[in-house]
């Protein structure tokens, strides 16, 4: 099966700087026309995203082509830039012990009471993250995973977890975040895409 309603978007992407005679050089972007299902933020997503990016042209890009932090999208004469999100899940469940999550090298620890569930251990780093210094919004699902987004666009951040759980970032395949979408959003049918959120430039 494959995606509805595809059109075309143009996607930037710039390589890694260079370093010449002691000053960075930023080379000239890669450029390549992608297939995509464009589709507006529904209203469970949009609570999730931090409020300086709950904006009109706030949208998401599902294509089978991975869209990585750093990518530009181009869609008619609007640029995108892309943020950052990945589901955080609960893998195993374990009385007393540490679970971590790590964000730009800043670890956040929540320690499992006893008797914990999924739902205790995902809220306990949710509360976390949430009153540390990153930028970085985490939420809720209500269901054993946890959902971050980066507070700006165009900013990645790097994440690592602990062994008891598992996360799935906005550029990879999606195989996982459709197990909960599945019953909310329906312009995805196959589990071969990937999806990113993009936000208008220049707001």
């Amino acid at each position: 099966m494959s995606l509805l309603k595809y059109e075309g978007i143009l996607i930037f992407r710039w390589p890694e700087p260079t370093k010449v005679k002691g000053h960075y050089i930023q080379g000239d972007p890669t450029v390549f026309l992608t297939d995509a299902n464009v589709q507006p933020i529904n209203g469970d997503e949009f609570l999730l995203l931090p409020e300086g990016n709950r904006i009109k042209g706030s949208l998401k890009i599902y294509t089978e082509t991975p869209i990585y932090d750093n990518d530009v999208a181009r869609r008619d004469q609007d640029k995108y830039n892309v943020a950052q999100s990945d589901i955080c899940t609960i893998d195993n469940i374990i009385d007393s012990i540490d679970y971590t999550c790590t964000i730009n090298s800043t670890i956040f620890t929540h320690t499992s009471i006893i008797g914990a569930t999924a739902l205790t251990i995902a809220s306990g780093l949710v509360s976390e993250i949430n009153g540390g210094s990153e930028l970085v919004t985490a939420t809720d699902n209500l269901d054993g995973t946890y959902t971050l987004i980066s507070d700006y666009r165009g900013s990645p951040y790097t994440l690592e977890t602990d062994v008891n759980q598992s996360f799935v970032n906005s550029a990879a395949n999606i195989t996982e975040e459709y197990k909960i979408m599945q019953d909310k959003d329906y312009s995805v049918h196959s589990l071969g895409h990937y999806k990113a959120y993009g936000f208008l430039m220049g707001q």
